[in-house]
């Protein structure tokens, strides 16, 4: 009996990365935008190497523009880390806002 030689899984075969993520809060106003975005720029600098990050808007009940600035924040530190970023569950009142600010794009 001969053994085989290990394989080594292909490009198209290799798992792929993992979706790191953060949940934003129900309230991001003025108040809380500090706050906020310490964790959010900490959850971005802790996710693996070449993984996605998504950011899970659907808890948002109370927030104003300062939620924009955060996202594009968001998206500006995934840029320089070479990741993708995806928003997921975002709230009709935050893609107005943001369509608003001519931002509707990445939002």
């Amino acid at each position: 009996m001969t053994a085989s030689p290990p394989t080594t899984p292909s490009a198209a075969q290799a798992a792929p990365s993992i979706a790191a993520g953060f949940v934003l809060p129900q309230m991001v106003t003025v108040f809380e935008a500090a706050a906020v975005s310490t964790r959010l720029d900490a959850a971005l600098a802790a996710a693996p190497a070449g993984s996605a990050f998504v950011i899970d808007a659907a808890p948002l009940q109370r927030f104003d523009t300062s939620v924009v600035a955060l996202l594009l924040q968001a998206h500006r530190l995934a840029r320089v880390q070479g990741r993708r970023l995806d928003l997921h569950g975002v709230p009709p009142r935050l893609s107005e806002l943001a369509r608003l600010y001519g931002v509707g794009e990445l939002i």
